[in-house]
């Protein structure tokens, strides 16, 4: 097959707004080749973690920015010539090849060039340019993020954060209503994949192992997702009452939190399509859920004072996720995270008449901004029916009663903090 093609036409349609996990796994559905499997994901995002690198290199050596699909073929160029075991020729050759291959013959002299020169082209050291410069081209990430992450962290916890490499393989979580932990890590160790994550809660394994195990015993989701889920638990503080997870899509959490106690759970979300994820979700799951359609930006009066633990897992900017999701920088700027803020506070408050008196109230975010998190719990706290309480939680970091999971741990980044609601 023709691999280079194949992951142009992947990193193409990322670059014009389609989200990278999604993309890479329907290219990858139809390939069975485990080479060509893995030579595809990590020139597709190798690109993607290193595009504000490869658009640095671009600006020096261009005198201007190519075309967006000339400058797709450019980066791969790029990331073969930089970090891949490619001969220096076989790289170039294969780059221009491509461009032929698509079309763009006319372009293939300057393709060639530009990889000539970014052959040799060495970049910034620590101190010839400012440190948010030199952090994003040695994590990918855009300046802005990097200016905004050496204000709020520091410069060597930002590059910790953004630096950080995600564990390989996806993680899985079993399912614990039909398979027992034993059982199933004796399934992994027969298929000579068993990775317990540093926490026990899940394991990482191979596509190929996700492959030959039952569906129903087990759920891709992620370690700080998994951990979302026991943090609201731990806040709620015990096995039954009544939950509501006003953005729940596509379900993981819910379905996590309905495995561990006698729980009526509604799982709501604002468009009918996320809805059938959630139901989806809990069907394969096993998982007794209700679902709802519900703007979570509109007060809903049935709900009011009904409900013993509400979960506010909000829309963010997924700046937390970055290291496994490099394609998220792509379409987010420093101007969004106003609106982002302003969406986030709405959501607290409305779902915050939903928690009855003495409930609890968990917000959260896959974000490490302070405007999505420290900033919209201040503001919130300024209404004054509400207190922070920090529950007890033997995973990552808290600081004024927030958690905080970081990258450099092993996560995703994360953010919670819960509250409780004061008594009249």
């Amino acid at each position: 097959m023709d691999r280079e093609k194949t992951t142009y036409e992947a990193l193409l349609r990322v670059y014009r707004g389609g989200y990278s996990g999604i993309v890479l796994d329907d290219i990858l559905k139809n390939i069975a080749d485990e080479r060509d499997r893995a030579y595809i994901s990590r020139l597709f995002y190798g690109v993607l973690e290193k595009d504000a690198a490869f658009s640095y290199a671009l600006n020096k050596l261009c005198s201007k920015s190519p075309k967006q699909t000339v400058g797709i073929v450019i980066r791969m160029g790029m990331y073969m010539l930089k970090y891949m075991d490619v001969p220096r020729y076989a790289a170039i050759d294969k780059t221009v090849n491509l461009a032929k291959k698509l079309g763009k013959g006319g372009a293939c002299g300057f393709v060639n060039a530009v990889l000539r020169r970014f052959a040799d082209f060495q970049f910034p050291a620590r101190g010839t340019v400012p440190d948010g410069v030199y952090l994003s081209v040695q994590s990918g990430a855009p300046v802005w993020l990097t200016d905004r992450l050496c204000e709020e962290y520091g410069f060597d916890t930002a590059m910790k954060i953004l630096c950080a490499k995600p564990y390989e393989g996806t993680h899985i979580r079993r399912n614990k209503r039909l398979v027992s932990d034993e059982e199933f890590s004796e399934k992994l160790i027969k298929l000579n994949d068993y990775r317990p994550d540093s926490c026990k809660i899940g394991y990482y394994v191979t596509h190929n192992t996700m492959k030959q195990l039952p569906q129903s015993y087990f759920t891709p989701q992620s370690l700080a997702s998994s951990l979302a889920a026991e943090y609201y638990l731990a806040a709620l503080g015990r096995g039954r009452g009544r939950i509501l997870d006003v953005c729940s899509a596509p379900g993981g959490k819910a379905v996590y939190m309905s495995e561990a106690g006698e729980f009526d759970i509604v799982a709501s979300d604002k468009y009918e399509h996320r809805i059938k994820l959630i139901e989806k979700y809990a069907a394969r799951m096993g998982a007794d859920i209700k679902t709802v359609r519900n703007d979570a930006c509109v007060l809903r009066d049935e709900w009011k004072n009904a409900f013993d633990l509400v979960v506010c897992d909000v829309p963010c900017s997924g700046l937390g996720v970055l290291n496994s999701k490099p394609d998220i920088a792509l379409n987010r700027s420093l101007s969004s995270m106003s609106e982002l803020s302003a969406l986030q506070y709405r959501i607290l408050r409305v779902s915050s008449q939903y928690v009855a008196e003495g409930g609890t109230l968990c917000y959260s975010t896959c974000t490490l901004l302070r405007e999505e998190n420290e900033d919209v719990v201040g503001r919130f706290l300024k209404d004054g029916d509400f207190e922070i309480f920090t529950p007890v939680f033997p995973y990552g970091h808290v600081t004024d009663g927030a958690l905080k999971l970081f990258p450099y741990d092993g996560t995703d980044g994360f953010f919670a903090v819960a509250f409780r609601r004061k008594k009249v």
